[in-house]
């Protein structure tokens, strides 16, 4: 049948043990938002003198994430003093980082800071992962909560800078 929009697949077909195996490829067309994708397909056929046949409806589901993402998500701590740590990986097999910066927000400069290292760098300085540190230095503004968002920036043509979220509770 016709194909969705924002869809593409294919339909093909192959000879084993002397029986045809009917194999479906399909997925979403790019750009993708993050979250659930839903869409059905629908797969016709006819019989030799070219009768309609039966009809399949295959239901084709994804939940798109970034490529590249944190562990933790963001970084929350407590105190004048407090510090937290996440690691950044893609999710794109093979894909190596380099961070060549990590930009705290400029209001916040005079009592945070933040650090970045490889977890296992090889001979050029990327990494599969990359461990991120803030701190904070006292003494905090007198604010129930501190928020905000770290800029990281990245050697990568693609992906250039990612977002990481912090929460401080300065108590």
């Amino acid at each position: 049948g016709p194909l969705p929009s924002g869809v593409h697949a294919e339909l093909g077909v192959e000879t084993r043990n002397g029986l045809p195996l009917w194999t479906l490829r399909a997925g979403f067309d790019p750009p993708l938002t993050s979250g659930p994708l839903r869409s059905v397909l629908l797969i016709t056929s006819e019989d030799h003198q070219g009768a309609p046949g039966r009809s399949i409806e295959v239901p084709l589901t994804a939940q798109v994430v970034p490529d590249i993402q944190a562990e933790l998500e963001r970084l929350v701590f407590a105190g004048p003093t407090g510090r937290a740590a996440a690691e950044l990986h893609s999710l794109l097999a093979g894909q190596r980082l380099r961070i060549t910066g990590v930009e705290v927000p400029e209001a916040a400069r005079s009592f945070l800071a933040a650090d970045f290292a490889p977890v296992e760098a090889d001979s050029s300085g990327t990494s599969q992962r990359w461990r991120i540190t803030l701190a904070a230095r006292a003494p905090l503004p007198e604010q129930d909560l501190i928020t905000g968002q770290l800029v990281v920036r990245l050697d990568d043509p693609q992906h250039p800078s990612v977002a990481l979220d912090y929460v401080i509770h300065p108590r």
